[in-house]
């Protein structure tokens, strides 16, 4: 059996299924007919004299092409951004941790290496990820640049082509969609928008500015936006109870980024 309500994830024979027969033993069933990008919740059943048993629920969510969802009018990728210009394969990957403003040269990556040297120019010559010190503006670039990510796509916004990184207001949109705490294949999160026109956003956590060691991981989501604010930037952050909302912090933290369509 398989459905697709996620605010109802217990599908039951009234649902569409697939018959496999009768016998005893293990049995396995391939699922047709699928729309891309949905959540859908499938368990299996038997009915024996009479009596219909049910196993254990599972969750997953059918991929979406590169042409992304619709939510609000904007149009969001289904991904986040892995490596420069790449999407992750998965939704529920977390990605790189984007120091903000700052392009995929391998500091993204959760297996960078750390240095604690700023930067004075927009393209470090390394992929170390920058701590900084208690001091502000508590940023990996010194002097600060704040248009490093927009208003307009630029050579540093880490999207692929056709996409970049959204702006505080789209992020403030995606807010308003609507949204829910859930898990996809196991990792939690929350699905914005809603019926088909949906996106889930992992609850990747962050990595830390002083030490370079993550934390909160499965606990919140933080996405960065390009907008700066004074000599932080936005970000919208969400957690399990339903708090979800967009803020502005220190630009040397790490924070995964999805991105929006720039056509």
């Amino acid at each position: 059996m398989v459905k697709n309500q996620p605010q109802n994830p217990e599908p039951t024979t009234a649902d569409a299924k697939v018959s496999k027969g009768a016998g005893t033993g293990n049995f396995s069933a391939t699922l047709t007919g699928l729309a891309q990008n949905t959540h859908y919740y499938a368990r299996p059943y038997a009915i024996a004299n009479g009596k219909t048993c049910y196993g254990e629920v599972e969750n997953f969510q059918t991929l979406q092409d590169y042409d992304g969802v619709v939510i609000n009018g904007i149009r969001w990728a289904t991904r986040n951004v892995g490596a420069h210009g790449e999407f992750v394969e998965k939704p529920e990957h977390f990605g790189g941790y984007y120091q903000w403003g700052r392009r995929g040269d391998g500091h993204e990556q959760p297996t960078s290496g750390t240095t604690a040297t700023l930067s004075d120019t927009d393209t470090p010559p390394h992929g170390d990820f920058i701590l900084v010190g208690l001091w502000p503006p508590y940023d990996w670039r010194s002097p600060q640049n704040h248009v490093l990510w927009g208003p307009v796509k630029t050579a540093n916004d880490p999207c692929p082509s056709g996409w970049r990184v959204p702006t505080n207001g789209e992020l403030n949109s995606l807010e308003n969609s609507g949204s829910y705490w859930s898990k996809l294949n196991g990792i939690d999160g929350r699905f914005f928008g809603s019926d088909e026109n949906t996106i889930f956003l992992p609850a990747a956590g962050l990595r830390k500015s002083g030490d370079g060691l993550f934390e909160l991981i499965g606990v919140v989501g933080i996405y960065w936006s390009n907008t700066p604010n004074g000599t932080d930037a936005r970000y919208l952050d969400f957690n399990s109870g339903g708090y979800y909302y967009t803020l502005h912090g220190y630009r040397a933290i790490g924070y995964c980024v999805r991105c929006v369509s720039d056509q």
